[in-house]
Order: C-alpha cells, then sequence, then structure tokens
C-alpha cells in the first residue's frame, strides 16, 4: 500500500510540472487567444511581464528588488512562476525517488533537494547569464 501511496505521489508531481508547461507554452506562444488574456496582462502577457524583475520595467535601472532576476524571479510573473512549479516537481521527484533507492533516513531528501536545485540552477545560470548573451 505504502508504495502505490509514493507512486501516486510521483504522478501528482509529473502532473504538475506537465500543466506547468501547458501554462507556459500556452502565456508564451497563445496569450492572446488562450483564457489567461482576462487575467492581468502585466503579470500574465508574456510579452509584457518580462520586464517586471527590472525596477520600473527598464532593463537599464537593474532589478526591481533584490533576486529579482535571480532567485525570487518566480514572483514577478506567470512564465516564471510555472517554470519554477515545473522544474520544483521534478526536482521533488528524482530526489524522493534516490531518497528511496539509497535508503537515506528522512532529513536526507531536504539535502537532496538542495543539492539537486544547486546543480540545476549554476547550470542554467552561468551559461545564461555569462556565455549566451552578448555583453556590449
Amino acid at each position: 500500500m505504502l508504495i502505490l501511496l509514493k507512486i501516486f505521489g510521483s504522478l501528482i508531481l509529473l502532473l504538475l510540472s506537465g500543466l506547468s508547461k501547458a501554462v507556459k507554452d500556452t502565456i508564451e506562444h497563445h496569450y492572446l487567444i488562450s483564457i489567461f488574456q482576462k487575467l492581468n496582462p502585466k503579470f500574465w502577457n508574456h510579452d509584457l511581464s518580462w520586464v517586471n524583475k527590472y525596477k520600473d520595467g527598464d532593463v537599464l535601472k537593474g532589478s526591481a528588488f533584490w533576486g529579482s532576476t535571480t532567485i525570487f524571479v518566480f514572483l514577478t510573473d506567470a512564465w516564471h512562476l510555472f517554470d519554477t512549479i515545473g522544474a520544483l516537481s521534478w526536482q521533488l521527484v528524482l530526489s524522493f525517488w534516490m531518497y528511496l533507492a539509497l535508503g537515506l533516513s528522512t532529513w536526507y531528501i531536504i539535502l537532496l533537494v538542495i543539492a539537486i536545485k544547486v546543480v540545476y540552477n549554476l547550470a542554467f545560470h552561468f551559461p545564461y547569464t555569462y556565455w549566451f548573451i552578448v555583453k556590449k
């Protein structure tokens, strides 16, 4: 019975990840014909909301608040919120199954989540910030 509960929990997280991806793709590619067009466009319209992370919506003025372009970017618009939910869902599933496979005590799952988040975020942040964006 316990294994069914574990599998069910993982499936719920994977469904949440898929739903998050659907929201992201819809607001990025089909916002104007989506159910989200009725919601606050400054948060939901990807073409407008991406500037929320910057002070007064101006890239040249820097971050709107500490962490708004990095660790707390998920607070700035729907796309980043659902990106974070999707990634975190996968990270939790991976941590949970690693925890089970390795037979670790319960507290190790917290360390696994943190370790997976750090590796994932570093793998994104450094190329995105330092390699892929042309600096003038």
